[in-house]
């Protein structure tokens, strides 16, 4: 039957895709109203607009199954009836010949009780007896009249039945024509689609060798650049491990030669502290002898000036002195001459000069003096 509502809600004429959309749309949506079922395979409005193959077989198909279904659910509602209705028919048989029995039985019994009762019942009761199968007949009849129109009906409906079948039958061969039409097309284009997708595939998958070629070159080349790559690091880290072996040797003799400069100095300054020492001690005794000879020397020529005798500076010298001046070779000394030790004395008239004569020549001295003045010389 025509939807007058979805009718409404087309737009006419469609001139524009939009509104080719949106009529295919509102019947898409009619369908699935009525049917209660949803598009299978994702069919659009769109795809039907665009013309989509697949899609478009897709939707046939499923109108095709839908005209199926209606015949099929016309077929089970026919045959439930039919069911349902021998289950009455037979259901009404069964309750007619227990009523047929039990009518017999009530008969029978009603006749006996009547002709038992012919000479004693009064005109009331054969009056009852009459109304009573009257309506036993009244009953009668109208359940025969019941199986009559019953049969009437049965025939009408088994003509109705009979024309549904040839519509449904012609009906149905149009469709299975139809459908085997439209299968031999769907082979068609499918064994087309194969062949298309085969010839395909043979084109991808030459592409595909020649990338795998082009890729294996690609992959040579990188391996070639990697090992070359490689091998310069290498190159490179031993360089520089070398020259950082080279700087830590230059580093570690460096070390090494401040260390011999250390210990030379130190050792040298050892050296120097200790010859400086020894220097300073033999500077301070050469000092002290010197002195202490320069003032015997004084004191030898002030008594020498004084016109002391030469025992009181014999005595007033030193006992080392004194020891050395009593040797047999100071005893045979000249009247003029008088010895102290490692000094001589040496007097004249008119002058007077003092010699001073030591073993060693830095000690060597002469003073030579006048009776009124006196000259002399040390060195040490």
């Amino acid at each position: 039957m025509l939807n007058v509502r979805l009718v409404g809600e087309l737009q006419v004429p469609a001139v524009s895709r939009t509104q080719k959309i949106h009529n295919v749309r509102v019947a898409l949506k009619g369908y699935t109203e009525h049917t209660g079922n949803e598009l299978e395979n994702g069919v659009t409005a769109q795809d039907i607009v665009n013309g989509h193959r697949e899609k478009m077989l897709s939707l046939v198909w499923q109108l095709c199954n839908i005209r199926e279904q209606q015949a099929v659910n016309v077929l089970i509602g026919f045959w439930r009836r039919n069911a349902d209705m021998i289950k009455l028919r037979m259901h009404f048989h069964q309750q007619r010949h227990a009523a047929q029995l039990i009518q017999k039985w009530w008969r029978r019994t009603v006749i006996k009780r009547i002709v038992a009762s012919l000479a004693v019942v009064s005109g009331d009761r054969l009056r009852q007896a009459f109304i009573r199968m009257r309506r036993a007949a009244i009953v009668i009849q109208r359940r025969w009249r019941a199986i009559t129109a019953m049969r009437v009906y049965r025939e009408r409906m088994l003509q109705l039945k009979e024309a549904a079948l040839l519509v449904f039958f012609t009906k149905r061969r149009a469709a299975i024509l139809k459908m085997r039409t439209d299968r031999d097309n769907f082979l068609r284009m499918k064994s087309a689609a194969i062949f298309i997708q085969r010839a395909t595939r043979r084109r991808l998958a030459i592409q595909d060798n020649n990338l795998q070629e082009i890729a294996q070159q690609q992959r040579s080349y990188y391996q070639q650049l990697r090992a070359t790559t490689i091998l310069l690091q290498r190159r490179w880290r031993s360089l520089r491990v070398q020259k950082k072996n080279v700087a830590r040797r230059g580093q570690q003799a460096r070390i090494e030669n401040a260390a011999v400069i250390i210990q030379r100095r130190w050792r040298a300054s050892a050296l120097m502290e200790r010859d400086r020492t020894a220097f300073k001690n033999l500077k301070t005794a050469v000092k002290v002898i010197s002195e202490r000879r320069r003032s015997n020397e004084r004191l030898d020529l002030d008594l020498f000036n004084l016109g002391l005798p030469a025992d009181l500076l014999r005595k007033t010298q030193p006992i080392a002195i004194q020891e050395k001046s009593t040797k047999p070779s100071d005893r045979v000394a000249s009247p003029e001459r008088i010895e102290f030790g490692d000094s001589a004395i040496v007097g004249h008239t008119n002058s007077t000069t003092v010699t001073k004569a030591s073993r060693r020549p830095e000690d060597s001295g002469a003073l030579v003096g006048q009776p009124d003045s006196t000259e002399g010389a040390d060195s040490g």
